[in-house]
């Protein structure tokens, strides 16, 4: 199993609470060893949220099946401090257009960024301020 990040659009469960959409996907649902390690998400302003997509960290043997599912960016296989130099120009590009139509300020991601800025610029749009980029392993 490994583990990655995940773009993913909330959706409500059975109890009509906001989780990733991801996690209702029958590539989820099938998959035998599956861990959610990590979600962030914006707040809630009068039962919605404020940004209507998470990213999350998964756990899993079938990252493409998820990857696959509607809606959902699987993002980049890459070392937390690696510097964006190093990532594949499609993959980057790919992120970095992904990420700007969904709001996420990349203006202040460049060549010499990590990938764990990458995530901390993600965290600022989702308003997470508690996020610590640092924690990450």
């Amino acid at each position: 199993m490994s583990e990655r990040y995940y773009i993913s659009p909330l959706a409500r469960d059975s109890r009509n609470r906001v989780r990733p959409a991801i996690l209702d996907s029958q590539a989820w649902l099938v998959e035998p060893d599956r861990q959610v390690n990590r979600v962030m998400q914006s707040g809630i302003t009068e039962g919605e949220p404020d940004v209507p997509w998470c990213c999350c960290f998964l756990e899993a043997q079938n990252h493409a099946a998820l990857g696959a599912v509607e809606d959902v960016y699987l993002m980049p296989d890459y070392s937390l401090d690696g510097s964006l130099s190093g990532m594949d120009d499609n993959s980057k590009v790919e992120m970095m257009t992904r990420l700007t139509a969904l709001g996420v300020d990349m203006t202040v991601i460049d060549n010499s960024s990590s990938y764990r800025d990458v995530l901390a610029a993600i965290a600022e749009r989702l308003g997470n301020t508690e996020f610590d980029a640092n924690s990450l392993a």
